[in-house]
Parts: structure tokens; sequence; C-alpha cells
């Protein structure tokens, strides 16, 4: 990695030095070198270390030099100003050899950062490998996020100590509104999206200063760099190392982009036959989660969004997918069966389950879709029986709530069950007989002893609530109750017979949703 004379400045602040150094100096030192009289030729790679005694006349700095100089006398004051070279002076009591030592650590450790972003790069990492070993450089916290301001990656060494909003924001996952609302109304906003080298910038919400830097693809910014002024004052030198860690970042997103060209349409098979269950060995299936850095038992959730229009094309599916998976960064998303398929790693994913949630459902109501969600499971080994669930979760929920956007698998596991049986028995075969009786006395005597009992059994049997939802006085309700147990024996007390009931009614509106040519059954109360 190359390095500046004003890098190996900051840091040797301990020693005092004296800096003659070039404001438009590039980092460009690969290495340093002992300077003695004898030397006939300068290399501008590299830095020099010499004692002043080694300067003896005006034509040490005849030529371009990077020197770092133990002590000082009248000859170096006199060509500091007539040279155009880059000029650190220490004072004579340090020891040569004690600085050259201290000159070659600052190289290995520039060069020990550069070398784990490259095996961060080479070996799979994503971005938040390349923040995790960038934080001892930058020593204040630093955020990737992305065109929507979601956070893709940030640093978690001492972050959440650094200022309350800051840790709202890595908590919440996304809408950075409190660090970014001040850029976005401010003059220099457009400028800001437009910029390609880092710079600095003065937040108002934190107020301190940040480095501001932008990944753009297409002339568009995919991803912004920001990293807050906390712990360390932040200079000249941590624009350069902001650069560097840009370079690595669009070594990432190409390395991602030429795996997906090669292997998306693989990988797109693999999940399908996955959600078909089909059969793959261990390892197989390992190697394809590998590319996403995926492990076999990390936590999933698979989300399903279903598109009211039959005749919407892929291609609009394909810019709705697109949409999600730029907000949720790190889910595979596939169309499948006219549906888009949403698996989310929990493990490797940043963002909080009800954020993620919360995120789906107003994309849901935004575009007129209805999504299912599976319940989460911790073996991507489930995938075929999870993909089943939320298909469920959605198909029935549409029938049974119609006017929700978003419908849970454990909101409908019991429906799931009342589904399969009604494919081989008569529904009602399976309802308690005083559920049957309640149904035949209501339509008999145009009553609506059915529901009453509901009511009773679900509000504990509390007569005081369970009148309240039905608004009919107490007495009105004790008088109900009372017929309705003398008319059907049931045991109220009994809590199989009870759990036989509330299942009875499950299946009676299960009927009333989903069979409408069936004998027609009340609604139940929405209490």
């Amino acid at each position: 990695m190359d390095i500046s004379m004003r890098m190996i400045a900051d840091k040797i602040i301990q020693f005092s030095p004296k800096l003659y150094i070039s404001k438009d100096m590039k980092p460009s030192l690969k290495k340093i070198r002992l300077w003695c009289q004898n030397h006939s030729s300068v290399d501008s790679t590299t830095v020099y270390i010499t004692h002043v005694s080694n300067i003896v006349d005006i034509n040490f700095f005849k030529n371009y030099i990077n020197v770092i100089v133990i002590g000082e006398n009248d000859i170096l004051r006199g060509l500091i100003d007539k040279s155009s070279s880059n000029i650190i002076i220490l004072n004579s009591c340090f020891d040569i050899e004690i600085i050259i030592n201290k000159i070659q650590g600052i190289f290995e450790f520039y060069n020990k950062w550069e070398n784990e972003l490259k095996d961060s790069v080479l070996n799979g990492g994503g971005f938040q490998a390349l923040i995790d070993c960038s934080f001892k450089i930058f020593k204040n916290p630093m955020l990737l996020f992305d065109f929507a301001f979601t956070v893709i990656a940030w640093s978690k060494e001492r972050s959440d100590s650094f200022d309350p909003i800051w840790s709202k924001t890595v908590e919440q996952g996304y809408g950075l509104a409190e660090i970014m609302n001040d850029a976005v109304n401010r003059k220099n906003h457009e400028y800001l999206d437009t910029i390609t080298s880092p710079i600095f910038n003065f937040n108002d919400s934190l107020s301190r200063r940040s480095i501001v830097c932008n990944i753009r693809v297409n002339n568009k910014t995919v991803i912004r760099i920001l990293i807050a002024e906390m712990s360390t004052k932040l200079n000249e030198t941590h624009l350069y190392m902001a650069k560097l860690l840009k370079k690595y970042i669009i070594c990432i997103l190409q390395r991602d982009a030429q795996l997906e060209k090669s292997y998306g349409v693989q990988s797109d098979h693999f999940f399908m036959d996955q959600l078909e269950g089909k059969q793959y060995d261990i390892k197989s299936i390992k190697h394809y989660l590998q590319y996403l850095n995926w492990k076999l038992y990390d936590k999933y959730l698979l989300l399903i969004a279903k598109a009211n229009q039959t005749s919407i094309t892929n291609d609009t599916l394909e810019y709705y997918s697109n949409l999600i998976k730029n907000k949720l960064l790190g889910t595979y998303n596939l169309i499948y069966e006219k549906d888009i398929i949403i698996i989310i790693n929990l493990s490797k994913h940043y963002f909080l389950q009800k954020n993620i949630i919360n995120f789906f459902e107003e994309f849901l109501k935004l575009n007129n879709f209805r999504g299912g969600v599976s319940s989460i499971f911790e073996s991507f080994l489930e995938i075929h029986t999870h993909y089943i669930q939320a298909s469920i979760a959605v198909t029935l929920g549409t029938s049974i709530e119609s006017k929700q956007y978003m419908y849970f698998y454990k909101d409908y596991a019991m429906y799931h069950m009342i589904h399969n049986c009604s494919k081989n028995v008569n529904l009602y075969s399976l309802c308690h007989p005083a559920v049957v009786k309640l149904l035949q006395y209501d339509n008999e005597y145009d009553v609506n002893y059915f529901n009453t009992l509901y009511v009773y059994l679900i509000k504990n049997k509390s007569l005081v609530n369970s009148a309240k939802v039905l608004n009919i006085h107490r007495n009105t309700f004790v008088y109900r109750i009372n017929k309705i147990l003398n008319l059907t024996n049931l045991d109220v007390e009994d809590e199989n017979e009870i759990l036989n009931v509330l299942m009875s009614y499950k299946i009676v509106e299960y009927i009333n949703k989903m069979e409408p040519t069936s004998e027609n059954t009340p609604e139940l109360s929405n209490s």
C-alpha cells in the first residue's frame, strides 16, 4: 500500500515532528531507506531517514526527496524554504534506529490493513467484513447505506456508545432520518449525491464533521460511506483511506455482479428445486449456500408476495422483486409460480425482524400485493415446509380476511389442518355436537345462540365482558347462556370439551369463508 508523508506524520505525533510537507502530495511511498552521503540518486517512492550531520551543503535538496531528518542545523533551516521536497524534522535526541523501526511499523500497519481488505474480497467476505477491519484505521463509527438510506453495514466496536442518534440508526437498520434529513434539505444535497471522491461534510443532526463518499454505478449512487468524527479527529489521511476503502467496496460489487451473472441461473434452479421439495445431498446444498455466505443451520424466514392481477408479467414481477431486494439487502429473491419469493437469512441480516415485517407490509399495501409469512426455521433443509406455510397463509388469508394485506402462517395453522381434513371428510362431522345443534336451533328459531356461546368462551366465561361485546344487558346474557347450556348439555368446566368446541367454531368459520356453496353459517363476532 502506498502511503504519504502526511500519513507518516499522523503516526509519529508523540515525537513532536516539524512538518514541511506539500498539501498536494499524493500517497506514493512504498519503502524506507537510510540516507548516506554517498547516495547518487533519489527514488521518489522512498522515504529516506538521515541525521542532520549528513546535510553538509546546499546540494542535498537539489532533487525532489521525501526525507525524515533527525536533528536541525542552520544549513537545513536555510534549505527548507528553497526546496519543494517533503521534510519531517525530529528532535536530535531520538535514536535513528528507533525511528527507522517506527516508520517501518507504519508501513506494515497500512499494508496489513490493505491485505485484510484484499483477503475479505478474495475469500467471499461482504461489506461488513470491510467495515470490521477498517474500524482500527478510522477509530470512528462508520456506516454503509444504500440510496434508500438502508443500513448495509456498520462498525460494531464501541459504535453503540458514541451517540444516541447513531445507536438508534444501527438498531433500526433503516431510515437514517435524523442523520440524513438535514443533508436532503440542504442546497448542497445534489452536490453530495454526485461526488465520487471522499469529502468532509458537516452533519447538523450529529453536530459534527463526517467523511462522505459515494459509490456510483451508471451515474447513480448505490452505496454511500459515512464516517463520523466522534473519537478521532478526521484529516486528509482519512480521506485517502476512505478512497481506498471505496476501491474494495467496488471490488465486492463487481465480484458479486459477476458471480450473479455466471451463477444466478443455476442458483434460481436450485432454489426452485428446494421450494418444490426435491432432494439434494447436504454437500451440494452447502455449496449453493456458500455463494451467499449462508450456512445450513442459520435462522431463516420466507415471504411470498402475490400480485392481485393474474395477468401480471414476469418482467413486472422482476421490477417489484428488485424493489424489495434493494431495500432488504442480503435476501435471495426469485420469481416462482407467478409469485415473488423472498428468502431471508436472519442470522446474516442486520435489520430487526419487526423492521423487515414493517417494510414488507408497506410494500404490499403500496403495490396492491398480498403476502404470506412463514414461521422462522433454523435449518435450510426445512425450506420446502415453510414455503408451503407462507403459500397456505396467503391463500387462506385472502379468503378468510380479504381486507388484509399480510398473513402470518401462525394465524392460519389451524385453518391449514382443517383444509387438509376437508379433502377426506365432511367437516361438519368433526364438529362438536353442541355447535351443530346451536346452528340448527338458530336456523329454526331465528336466534343467535351460536355466536353467544362463542363470545362467552373466548371471553373466558366472563358474564360482564361477554354481555358488553354483544351489547346486551348482563341479565339477558345470563338467561341466554343458561338456555344454551341446558339445550346442549355442554360442560364448560371440561377443558377438552371446550377445546373441541372452539376447534368446531374454527371449522365452521372455515366452511363459511372457503365453501360459500355450503349451508350458510353466521359470522362470528369480531371480539
